[in-house]
């Protein structure tokens, strides 16, 4: 890369010259566009959204959104419009420029092996392999959650040690864990105890604390290390968690035949919108020209969205159905105590195999 171009970046393949698009399938972008178009409040932030990116200099997000937003495919006034245009105006392009910075962290650690939690990573992990699918990342949907660590640091877990050595190919400190909202507090404590001689590496897109040093110590102390970095701080997890929610349980155990996870939470019927939207959204940037991504004002876009996500008064919209739960241990102790009267966990059998969980290439994940 050349010291004129050091700050760039090519998506999909950088040895393929651009494809050019036809004239039927190029939008315009101009915002002063005269065509007639939805005037909700949610409409509007998605509007707003790209007007800004397109203002910093990311023209091809601001391309994708635009395209993602006119096809969005619900009524106007609905909750499942809103509930989309939440995910094209926020949470998406929040994941985006996430990508981009944790790009550049894993660049200046000389790391390739990134460890994308299991639930809260199921957009994120997707984004980030369709946006640098050919600089061979190692990307892993990872089994894992607060009380899988808790467990694991009580009584040693030889199946859950097993997968952690193979996903980590037997070195964690040359892996990056990355959350969407946390402190990575309790996957330190583990390290801690089954690592102890390796230092970790931790990528927050969100996190509470206003700054480090108001992190647990330990969390803090890695950071002057220069091993642990959040995108977005003062930030509560609440939205950009429900913005993130899967389709399968938290885990709670790990066996010779998987993970085991508890049941969900919440009717996962209710997630609809915000998959289908960051579905379509892949299938849009899947069709485009390579393009560079010149990680410019990077920080300026975290505290746009970062305010989008403070701001907003009851939302996301899922929240009008579903009450997050925050930390799963109520729920964790009643499913132990089901578990004594009816031991039938769900196992998750198509996953426990870590290879089916790793991502290089997003035509190598298909979506149902």
């Amino acid at each position: 890369m050349s010291n004129k171009n050091k700050d760039k970046v090519r998506t999909k393949n950088s040895k393929k010259k651009p494809e050019v698009k036809s004239t039927k399938e190029s939008v315009k972008l101009s915002v002063k566009d005269k065509t007639p178009t939805p005037n909700t409040p949610s409409d509007r932030a998605v509007k707003d959204t790209i007007r800004f990116v397109l203002k910093q200099g990311y023209k091809p997000l601001a391309k994708m959104l635009l395209m993602l937003w006119k096809k969005n495919p619900y009524p106007v006034g609905s909750r499942k419009r809103t509930m989309f245009n939440e995910q094209a105006g926020t949470n998406i392009p929040l994941l985006y420029f996430g990508s981009i910075r944790l790009f550049e962290y894993a660049q200046k650690l000389k790391i390739k092996n990134l460890l994308f939690v299991t639930r809260d990573c199921i957009h994120w992990h997707r984004i980030f392999s369709a946006l640098f699918q050919d600089h061979d990342f190692k990307v892993t949907y990872f089994h894992s959650s607060r009380i899988m660590f808790q467990e694991a640091v009580k009584k040693k877990n030889k199946f859950y040690q097993a997968y952690v050595d193979e996903v980590s190919e037997g070195d964690i400190s040359k892996c990056i864990y990355a959350d969407v909202h946390g402190t990575a507090k309790n996957y330190l404590a583990y390290c801690e105890k089954l690592y102890p001689n390796k230092a970790p590496a931790c990528f927050l897109l969100t996190i509470g604390a206003d700054n480090y040093r108001e992190m647990p110590k330990e969390c803090y102390a890695l950071h002057k290390k220069g091993r642990l970095i959040g995108a977005v701080r003062k930030t509560a997890g609440s939205p950009a968690e429900m913005l993130n929610y899967d389709t399968i349980g938290s885990l709670v155990n790990f066996d010779k035949q998987g993970a085991r996870r508890m049941e969900v939470e919440y009717d996962i019927k209710l997630l609809k919108p915000y998959h289908q939207c960051v579905d379509l959204f892949l299938k849009i940037h899947e069709k485009s020209s390579a393009y560079d991504i010149d990680a410019k004002n990077l920080d300026a876009c975290f505290a746009f969205l970062g305010r989008r996500i403070k701001d907003r008064k009851k939302q996301p919209t899922i929240s009008t159905w579903v009450k997050h739960t925050r930390k799963h241990l109520d729920d964790f102790k009643k499913h132990k105590e089901q578990m004594k009267q009816s031991p039938k966990e769900k196992v998750e059998t198509e996953e426990a195999t870590p290879k089916s969980l790793q991502v290089s290439r997003e035509k190598k994940r298909k979506r149902t």
